[in-house]
């Protein structure tokens, strides 16, 4: 039951979301003079997600990649969390999640959840308790209802027009209105049994009653009954006319709307009934109705097909790329001696020593589980590309080419299919903040309290010159690189590819002096990636 709970929380959050664009897409409707009808399909969509508990993936989904931001695991994680897709969202929530304590038996998330269950259950108990009881109540008020014709009744105890009832509707009149009046309500109501709009609406409460909890499951509620009756509404309009000589009825059908609506009683909390929903939107819509252009109409059904595509279907799921690219789990870390980057400003050649880094990058890195193609020979233009050279005169690499949203590799023998990445500025915030590392592994300290920011230039080496008194001084040795200075500069020098891969001239930024007053400290890091400057 607990797990049948929070999956009506993940599809009660997932509706929210559709809700939303929902009322965005409508008020687009409403701007290019749309028929009503229009938007009171395009709700259809909502409730059906909020009633199927699945759904199909396709590339078109604009829903959030996390459509589950709970899952059913969180009644026993030791720190519960939810992932919504949005970081302040996650860390408000996930930040009052009471964490489980080993000494008790029972985790706090489960008595939470047991008790939001409760309470949902009594909410749908008091719902349904009134909604009977109003039924039961307005049943009563039908007790001496007289048969007019076929299923049109006339009532004494009624204020406004409705319909009642599911496979054999019948349409309830009070016996106040007018004759005239009666030839368009009647014609209003038929619409309603026409189109079903009695059992829709039937569904439509069902499951706002079971996501009662969610206050945009209301609005929604509020709206489809809006559009409900705007659309029936306007079919009076335009058919009235058609089948009385264009008579042209809107003031008269405005006037009947205000008079029916005075004094009315709600039925069930359903606008069931003719003079129900937002008379005075109603009436403006009436007065401003105005016969729909064809080429609007088409528009509007081919948007809601679109939308209605985009909004029921999930994104595509996502993995990791090491899940789905047999290329990245055939690296050897351990073999790398070379790493070439390149990107639109130029191309950067990298110590094996940044090769573990930039491997659990590309081995997290979230990409879609469906290639974007099967095809292999797609051109190797690229925004960036990652090479990795390992093996005997480097007769083995692996190249990963990045264009735009999508990545692929190719292993000098067959390239992979490409895949779209989950977060394409993921990998271009990982390259610069991977070069930041590098231009900063030479830091100079300032003499003050101030940071400044300096030029480094490449020292120019004399091969006759004196290495001085101090000679050559060792910094950093590991098993890829050694690090060392003089009064010359400072060197960082890679035993893979047994190059220099860094120099700074040290004198040109006041730090080449080895002793005396004005010598200058040269402390590594204890990985060998940071190397400090420090003129005493």
């Amino acid at each position: 039951m607990q797990d049948i709970f929070i999956k009506l929380l993940n599809m009660s959050y997932q509706g929210g979301i559709v809700i939303c664009f929902i009322v965005l897409a409508r008020y687009i409707l409403h701007l290019i003079k749309a028929p009503k009808r229009c938007a009171y399909y395009l709700w259809f969509i909502a409730f059906l997600r909020l009633m199927c508990p699945f759904s199909f993936e396709s590339v078109i989904s604009i829903l959030p990649q996390e459509t589950e931001p709970i899952k059913t695991t969180i009644i026993y994680d030791q720190v519960p969390e939810i992932h919504t897709g949005s970081t302040i969202i996650n860390q408000t929530v996930n930040s009052v999640l009471p964490e489980a304590n080993p000494v008790t038996s029972i985790n706090p998330m489960q008595v939470i959840v047991v008790a939001l269950e409760l309470i949902w259950l009594v909410g749908i108990g008091v719902f349904i308790i009134y909604s009977v009881i109003s039924f039961i109540r307005l049943k009563r008020r039908l007790v001496g209802s007289i048969c007019l014709s076929e299923n049109i009744y006339i009532a004494d105890h009624i204020d406004t027009p409705f319909v009642m009832g599911g496979i054999n509707p019948h349409i309830y009149l009070p016996s106040t209105i007018g004759e005239k009046e009666m030839s368009y309500i009647v014609m209003h109501e038929q619409a309603h049994v026409k189109r079903k709009d009695h059992i829709i609406k039937l569904i439509v409460f069902g499951i706002t009653i079971i996501h009662w909890f969610n206050p945009l499951v209301w609005i929604a509620y509020a709206l489809i009954n809006q559009d409900m009756e705007m659309s029936c509404d306007e079919y009076v309009i335009k058919n009235y006319g058609r089948k009385n000589r264009n008579e042209d009825i809107r003031k008269e059908y405005a006037t009947s709307l205000l008079n029916l609506s005075i004094g009315r009683r709600r039925l069930l909390d359903l606008p069931l009934a003719f003079g129900e929903g937002d008379v005075k939107g109603r009436v403006k819509n009436v007065a401003r109705y105005k016969k729909p252009l064809i080429g609007v109409a088409i528009c509007a059904v081919i948007g809601i097909v679109i939308l209605g595509v985009a909004l029921l279907t999930s994104p595509l799921s996502t993995t990791t790329l090491d899940k789905v690219m047999d290329e990245v789990d055939a690296i050897d870390e351990s073999k790398i001696d070379v790493i070439v980057i390149s990107t639109p400003d130029g191309e950067e050649t990298l110590p094996a020593s940044y090769g573990n880094q930039i491997m659990e990058f590309l081995k997290t890195l979230k990409v879609e589980k469906k290639e974007i193609s099967k095809d292999r020979s797609e051109s190797q233009n690229q925004d960036y590309s990652i090479r990795i050279i390992y093996g005997s005169e480097y007769d083995v690499s692996f190249v990963f080419y990045v264009k735009d949203d999508s990545i692929r590799c190719d292993n000098g023998v067959k390239p992979s299919f490409p895949y779209r990445i989950v977060n394409p500025d993921e990998v271009e915030d990982f390259i610069q903040k991977l070069f930041g590392s590098i231009t900063n592994a030479i830091e100079v300290p300032p003499t003050d309290n101030d940071m400044e920011e300096i030029e480094v230039s490449i020292p120019t080496i004399d091969l006759n010159a004196n290495l001085g008194a101090d000679g050559v001084m060792l910094d950093y040795a590991d098993g890829n690189i050694v690090i060392f200075h003089g009064y010359f500069g400072l060197f960082v020098y890679d035993l893979n590819i047994q190059k220099f891969v860094r120099a700074i001239d040290l004198e040109a930024i006041g730090c080449n002096y080895t002793q005396g007053d004005n010598y200058c400290e040269v402390l590594v890091s204890e990985d060998g990636t940071t190397v400090y400057l420090h003129p005493l």
